[in-house]
């Protein structure tokens, strides 16, 4: 039952890690440069066609962030 506690801060901190982490990847293909602009993540903003899209690994992110869930739950 004490694993109900862990529940909100594993996911605090894997949303937050998560977060940088895709936006570390996104600034390391260069496909957001920090120092022109505010980086807005869009679909037409994203220049990767032989890269998958920082949209995918943000999804895979949270796939992550769901098998923890499931994984505290039992």
């Amino acid at each position: 039952m004490w694993l109900w506690a862990l529940l909100p801060i594993c996911l605090a901190v894997i949303g937050t890690v998560g977060i940088w982490v895709v936006f570390g990847i996104a600034v390391s293909n260069e496909t957001v440069n920090i120092t022109e602009r505010f980086p807005y993540i869009s679909r037409r903003e994203l220049k990767c066609e032989f890269v998958a899209p920082i949209i995918h690994r943000a999804a895979s992110l949270l796939r992550s962030a769901t098998s923890v869930l499931s994984w505290v739950s039992e």
